[in-house]
């Protein structure tokens, strides 16, 4: 049979089905190899499913705003956001906002290729649209940029286009 669940005024707040599957505030879905957890919320609203510590401490949650028509995955109290695969920690968001990709970061973005040579690819399928990699401080702008196969760098207001410079 199903397993119910009715608010005080007996209306279903929760079912759960023959299958395993629960539904909270509607009728489950089958999601066949997952956890099977559907939750509805009503259209003025929004939902909020929360992670909480032994202590009862909230330190997590994924949430949906209807008005602003959001879904977020949210980490509470300097807690990193990790993201996983095989087993092992592919991604990482720290509390400061950088983002590691292989490594924990320790910059605003911070690759690491511990087997070979890491790599960042920026690509366009435009043939008129080139690619470009756009670096920016407070004073001065740097553009490294591939149109119609011509690599150039520069810097707005600069006399000299390319400086290499040999440290030996």
């Amino acid at each position: 049979g199903i397993l119910r669940f009715a608010s005080a005024n007996n209306s279903e707040a929760m079912r759960i089905d023959t299958s395993g599957n629960v539904g909270i505030g509607g009728t489950p879905v089958n999601f066949t190899n997952y956890v099977n957890l559907d939750v509805k919320t009503n259209a003025s609203g929004g939902g909020v499913i929360g992670f909480h510590d032994s202590g009862g401490t909230r330190v997590g949650c994924i949430s949906h705003t209807e008005s602003l028509n959001t879904f977020a995955v949210e980490a509470f109290n300097s807690h990193p956001m990790t993201f996983l695969t095989n087993n092992a920690e592919a991604m990482r968001i720290d509390s400061s906002q950088n983002v590691g990709i292989g490594v924990s970061p320790s910059v605003e973005l911070h690759v690491k290729d511990a087997s070979s040579h890491a790599q960042l690819r920026i690509e366009t399928d435009s043939a008129s649209h080139g690619a470009y990699l756009e670096l920016e401080g407070s004073a001065n702008k740097y553009q490294i940029y591939n149109v119609g196969g011509d690599l150039g760098i520069d810097e707005a207001g600069v006399a000299t286009r390319l400086t290499i410079k040999d440290s030996t």
